[in-house]
């Protein structure tokens, strides 16, 4: 052997390159499937929903002139109160019965509002579903050209 022969260094036997690899995932005909469904089903929960806040909203207004009746025939009979200066069970019962329909519109006011929300919420969340299918879709038929037909 050589006098200028050394054994390799344990440094030297070793790579400092950096280690890469590469992955490949395409987009199978199930995803897109599934992405689709997905998106399906949160727009029809977002249909559901936005039917209830209908519903809901359609209750709160007959609540709301239902309270502004009962409140008419109050205030009626507090005019009638004043004249009269006496006052009896039927009285009270109709103040009662106008502060408890006026609580019952705010109420159905309140869940409608939230029932629109909720709605709202789910239809971006559909919109934002159907968008990442249409990705899907456009990428497994760059993926799988073949079956662009």
């Amino acid at each position: 052997i050589s006098k200028h022969y050394r054994e390799p260094s344990a440094a030297t036997q070793t790579s400092t390159l950096p280690s890469t690899s590469t992955s490949l995932y395409l987009v199978t005909e199930d995803e897109v499937i599934a992405a689709v469904e997905t998106a399906e089903s949160l727009w029809s929960d977002a249909l559901e929903a936005r039917e209830k806040s209908d519903l809901l909203s359609t209750e709160a207004e007959e609540e709301a002139v239902s309270a502004e009746t009962t409140t008419t025939e109050s205030s009626n009979v507090i005019q009638m109160v004043e004249q009269t200066k006496t006052f009896g069970q039927s009285q009270i019962d109709a103040a009662q019965n106008a502060l408890d329909a006026g609580f019952e519109a705010t109420s159905k006011v309140t869940s409608a509002l939230d029932a629109a929300n909720e709605a709202d919420a789910l239809e971006a969340l559909a919109e934002e579903a159907l968008a990442a299918s249409e990705k899907v879709l456009e990428q497994h038929l760059i993926d799988f050209p073949e079956n662009d037909e």
